[in-house]
C-alpha cells in the first residue's frame, strides 16, 4: 500500500454527500507547491465515514491542512471526451493547521520600550 502526504491550503471548497450505500463522503481539493511541471498544484481529496461527517463545517477555503492517506489514479472521460487520469489522495485524517485567515488584533495592547539613540550611538 503506498502512502501520501499532503500539506497544502484548501482551494476547493468542502462538500458532503454520500454514496448510494449510505456513506458519507466530503471532497475537497488542496493546492500544494512543487517542482513546476512534475507535481499538480491541486490535489483532489476525499475523506470517508464519521471522519468526513466530523470534518463537514470545520473545514473552509484557504485553511491550511495536512491530508494523510492513500494515493489513488483512476481514468475518466473529460467534457470533449478525451480520456484523461486525475491523481487523488483518499483521506485517513486530516490536520488542521490553520484558519486561512489573517491573525486578529490582539486584544490587550502592548508597547514597545521607548529607546533613543545618539550619534556618538551610531558605530559608523
Amino acid at each position: 500500500m503506498l502512502a501520501a502526504s499532503v500539506r497544502g491550503h484548501i482551494v476547493k471548497p468542502p462538500v458532503l454527500a454520500q454514496s448510494a450505500k449510505g456513506l458519507a463522503y466530503l471532497k475537497f481539493s488542496v493546492e500544494v507547491s512543487g517542482i513546476e511541471g512534475r507535481f499538480p498544484k491541486k490535489i483532489p481529496v476525499t475523506v470517508f465515514g464519521q471522519r468526513a461527517a466530523q470534518l463537514n463545517g470545520t473545514l473552509g477555503l484557504y485553511q491550511e491542512v495536512v491530508v494523510i492517506g492513500e494515493p489513488q489514479a483512476r481514468g475518466f472521460q473529460d467534457r470533449t471526451g478525451k480520456n484523461a487520469a486525475v491523481l487523488e489522495v483518499i483521506a485517513r485524517d486530516v490536520v488542521i493547521l490553520g484558519n486561512g485567515q489573517a491573525p486578529a488584533e490582539p486584544t490587550s495592547a502592548v508597547s514597545a520600550p521607548q529607546v533613543s539613540f545618539g550619534e556618538e550611538d551610531i558605530p559608523f
